[in-house]
């Protein structure tokens, strides 16, 4: 297969309309403004205290999809979506819940993923501090594609990061080639 940078833009761009709608039907808002964050490496730039993210693995393929975020923008969407005080201010819930969207969008990616290739394994979703992230270093002998944005609404703000590993950038291409037509099969109502 021919790797080259239109391949890549498209299969980003895949991505950014996945993660989009996922995004906007889980936290329930469609207001919140979703930017392409360019060339930030690992480490840098890191302001939000908190990282949500889940793994997907298979021979020679690796993926990693991560949410930063504070816990009082979640607690204001929470305060919109749940009625009940009780899940304001619980953290554990709190975690639950950002947790819960990584593991559906690794659901999805999955999804997007040709199974005939591939079959990608999922981790459980785990939270950690957002400066944690420099224990998962890059592995400078695979070769990798990083994707990235980030969502605002007033002071609201999430970023969500996905890191994809292999040996040859090839295999990951070929692993998602067909993902358009997964996801616009995906966006079809049946009435």
């Amino acid at each position: 297969m021919e790797i080259n940078e239109e391949k890549i833009k498209s299969l980003g761009d895949i991505f950014e309309s996945t993660v989009k709608k996922n995004f906007h039907a889980y936290f329930s808002d469609e207001e919140f403004e979703i930017t392409k964050v360019e060339n930030r490496k690992l480490g840098e730039d890191i302001s939000y205290n908190n990282l949500a993210m889940i793994t997907l693995t298979g021979r020679g393929v690796n993926v990693t999809f991560k949410t930063y975020f504070e816990y009082s923008h979640c607690k204001d969407i929470i305060k919109e979506i749940y009625k009940e005080e009780k899940y304001w201010n619980d953290l554990n819930f709190i975690e639950d819940y950002i947790k819960e969207f990584c593991n559906l969008f690794g659901g999805t990616l999955s999804g997007l993923a040709n199974k005939d290739i591939l079959e990608l394994g999922k981790s459980i979703p785990m939270v950690l501090k957002g400066f944690d992230e420099i224990y998962f270093p890059i592995n400078k002998i695979l070769s990798e594609m990083v994707f990235e944005w980030e969502f605002k609404k007033e002071q609201q703000r999430f970023r969500v990061r996905m890191e994809l590993s292999a040996l040859n950038i090839g295999e990951i291409l070929k692993l998602f080639e067909g993902a358009q037509e997964v996801e616009d099969a995906q966006d079809l109502t049946f009435l």
